[in-house]
């Protein structure tokens, strides 16, 4: 959901009764909006609502689409993951989430990959993060004084947040994509008053202006944005099932032609059940992205932007990898692996790293807590 995956969770008419920040309680609908004061804003968080021993393992086979249906869900999660764990640490720092227990639904950190180092981001709680291009801040989900959901930019050095204005009436503008530059945001618009008004636009991430129109939704769908290509010409994004206007955290892979917002071409059609979480490589060669919170697998993908060379990374018959992210050189993937495929349920899981190719999995954090939403990036 994203970044991305957390914002169609947050789409529809809040939840009649409050949510106790830090309870795993859930309604009919699998999303809950937590509401918590930060200086004169508040600010939205999602809650429980997107190799082998050696370490070594063979470079993965190019795969063809039909085999992204098969099913690795197992009754009996692995209580320990076959893969190493130790060596050194990757250089550089990420900005990632805890949720859960005392960390309520999502509390940004900012640590070494290892987990040293570590600090929390004072006075946020949000969701959706996705780092700025330039390293020095993060967006993420807040709610306006009028109860409307819009996109807030929270700086790493803890100083006070920009929230992005919505302009008047109902329409909600929650994150969320950087552009290339970090002058514009992609968002997700809907408004449950005028539905038509659902989709994506892209703002100035100054100050909310110049508001242009990506997207239109078809029916029963959700348009969560993914990455912009480094080039700044492409949007990948996911078009998510949501049957009844319920979310289902998984949909079609679909790249946007940001010089021609209707062109829009399917990379993976919803049947495959793409997950939310959307990255361009760091070259903008290739696309990498997890199977959905809700599918039967748990694995980590890479396809061209043209939707070529599908490539299975990585697949295991007992964890479920979530929320990957490139390195900065694009050498590694780091990636959370989970004991159990809904990750809304906040289990204890790790922080993994993996060579792009799929080989050399090694587990580089584990702290008996729920994490997500990892961004690696070079201070």
């Amino acid at each position: 959901m994203g970044h991305g995956w957390c914002m169609s969770l947050l789409r529809r008419t809040a939840p009649a009764s409050p949510v106790v920040p830090g309870t795993d309680a859930r309604p009919n609908r699998p999303w809950i909006v937590a509401v918590v004061t930060v200086g004169t804003f508040l600010v939205a968080a999602c809650s429980a609502d997107d190799g082998g021993a050696e370490g070594q393992s063979p470079a993965p086979p190019e795969t063809s689409v039909s085999t992204t249906l098969d099913a690795s869900l197992s009754a009996e999660p692995s209580p320990v993951p076959p893969f190493p764990t130790g060596g050194p640490v990757p250089p550089g720092r990420m900005v990632f989430t805890r949720a859960g227990s005392s960390y309520a639904d999502d509390t940004p950190f900012v640590s070494r990959l290892d987990g040293s180092h570590e600090r929390q981001l004072a006075g946020t709680d949000t969701c959706c993060i996705r780092l700025s291009p330039d390293g020095r801040a993060i967006l993420g989900s807040t709610v306006t004084k009028d109860g409307r959901i819009t996109t807030g930019i929270y700086p790493l050095a803890g100083t006070d947040p920009r929230v992005l204005p919505l302009p008047p009436g109902t329409l909600n503008l929650g994150p969320g994509a950087w552009t290339s530059d970090g002058e514009q945001i992609v968002v997700q618009g809907w408004d449950d008053t005028h539905p038509a008004a659902a989709g994506m636009y892209v703002v100035d991430s100054s100050d909310g202006s110049h508001r242009t129109r990506l997207t239109r939704e078809p029916r029963h769908t959700n348009d969560v944005p993914g990455d912009v290509s480094p080039d700044g010409t492409l949007l990948a994004f996911v078009r998510e099932d949501a049957p009844g206007d319920e979310s289902t955290s998984v949909g079609a892979l679909e790249v946007l032609d940001l010089a021609a917002p209707g062109k829009i071409h399917t990379l993976l059609p919803s049947s495959s059940q793409v997950g939310l979480t959307v990255r361009f490589s760091p070259d903008g060669s290739l696309i990498l992205f997890q199977d959905g919170r809700t599918s039967q697998r748990g694995a980590l993908w890479t396809i061209r932007p043209d939707g070529s060379h599908l490539t299975k990374l990585f697949d295991d018959p007992d964890l479920f990898a979530s929320h990957p992210t490139w390195s900065p050189d694009g050498r590694q993937i780091l990636f959370a692996l989970n004991p159990v495929a809904d990750y809304y349920d906040h289990p204890p899981n790790a922080f993994y790293v993996m060579d792009a190719d799929g080989t050399g999995v090694r587990q580089v954090f584990d702290d008996g807590q729920f994490k997500r939403e990892a961004e690696w990036f070079l201070p």
